[in-house]
C-alpha cells in the first residue's frame, strides 16, 4: 500500500506529505470511537451503523442511514476533528 501512495505521489500533482501526525491519528480514532458509541445511543436507524478511522488515507469511514451519517459528522466537529470528504456518502 505505501509503494502504491508514493508512484500516485510521484505521478500526480496531489501533495503526499498531509499524512496526519501520530497525536491527529490518536485523537481522530478516540473522538470517531466516542462519536460511534453518541450515534449508536441515539437509535436513529436500524442499529447497525458502525465507523472507523483509516489512517493510512487519514480519511473516515462509515456508514448508516442519513440521520446517523449527519450525527457522526457533527460528532466530530463539535470534539474538533476535521473531516476528509467521505467518498462512501
Amino acid at each position: 500500500m505505501k509503494k502504491l501512495l508514493a508512484i500516485f505521489c510521484l505521478l500526480s500533482l496531489v501533495s503526499c506529505d498531509s499524512r496526519p501526525s501520530p497525536e491527529q491519528i490518536k485523537k481522530s480514532k478516540d473522538v470517531t470511537a466516542l462519536c460511534v458509541k453518541k450515534v449508536k445511543a441515539m437509535r436513529l436507524g436500524t442499529g447497525d451503523f458502525d465507523a472507523y478511522y483509516n489512517e493510512e488515507i487519514g480519511q473516515f469511514s462509515y456508514f448508516g442511514t442519513k440521520t446517523e451519517r449527519f450525527q457522526f459528522e457533527k460528532c466530530l466537529s463539535e470534539n474538533g476533528v476535521k473531516m476528509k470528504p467521505n467518498e462512501e456518502k
